[in-house]
């Protein structure tokens, strides 16, 4: 008997197969753009694939619908966050592109089309311009304290991403750091405490108990941030 789960590709798409007790093959199309079939116990793959290869036009056109359809319920942003306090987007006129903090508002001047991708964009590129003159203090701060605790460690190389799925990042044989662009969002304490644990990964490269105990006895409000970050 066949695997009563599969995942495979075919004419560029995903497709998860699930066996049940079911009389017919169903096709479903959910957003994440990827094909749910469920068939019957057995029926085979081959079969099935060919199902899928015959009804692709048209499977590829429902996927294509269904992602622009995701990127139209996009809502453009009506406020941004930077080192922990929250700013309500105002647009203003004036005779240049302008992005900027203006008390509690965001200041936005811009002749592109206030959609979700231009204005994120903006935010972005405004949050980018700050972060490589914060990230570079702080990491001159980070590195002259480990140094005064008597690590031996190098003044790394600073590099920004936006990254889905970590803070940051140490690369200890070429003493680079790469920062996540979102840290920004959060208060200054959070961003320190990421360029902490970078740091310590010079001294440990992985995370044992004696990594963490270093870092909490040279930067002791470390677990206190890793709440705060949601890690």
């Amino acid at each position: 008997m066949e695997n009563n789960f599969l995942k495979g590709e075919i004419c560029g798409f995903t497709y998860i197969l699930t066996r049940k007790n079911v009389k017919n093959i169903n096709i479903r199309i959910k957003a994440d753009g990827i094909v749910y079939i469920s068939a019957p116990f057995r029926t085979n793959t081959t079969y099935i694939e060919s199902v899928l290869e015959k009804n692709a036009p048209k499977i590829k056109k429902s996927i294509e619908k269904l992602k622009n359809s995701s990127k139209a319920e996009e809502k453009i942003p009506v406020s941004m966050k930077f080192l922990g306090k929250e700013y309500k987007i105002k647009y203003i006129d004036k005779n240049r592109e302008f992005s900027d903090i203006n008390g509690d508002f965001f200041e936005i001047s811009t002749r592109v089309s206030h959609t979700y991708e231009n204005i994120t964009a903006i935010i972005k590129n405004w949050q980018l311009k700050k972060c490589m003159i914060l990230y570079k203090k702080i990491n001159d701060e980070v590195y002259a304290d480990f140094i005064k605790s008597g690590y031996k460690v190098p003044l790394s190389q600073i590099t920004i991403k936006d990254m889905k799925s970590r803070w940051g990042s140490c690369n200890y044989v070429k003493g680079k750091i790469s920062m996540n662009l979102k840290l920004c969002e959060y208060e200054k304490i959070c961003i320190y405490s990421v360029f902490y644990h970078e740091y310590m990964h010079f001294i440990h490269h992985d995370h044992s108990k004696k990594f963490h105990k270093d870092l909490n006895l040279i930067f002791p409000d470390y677990e206190k941030c890793h709440k705060m970050l949601g890690e």
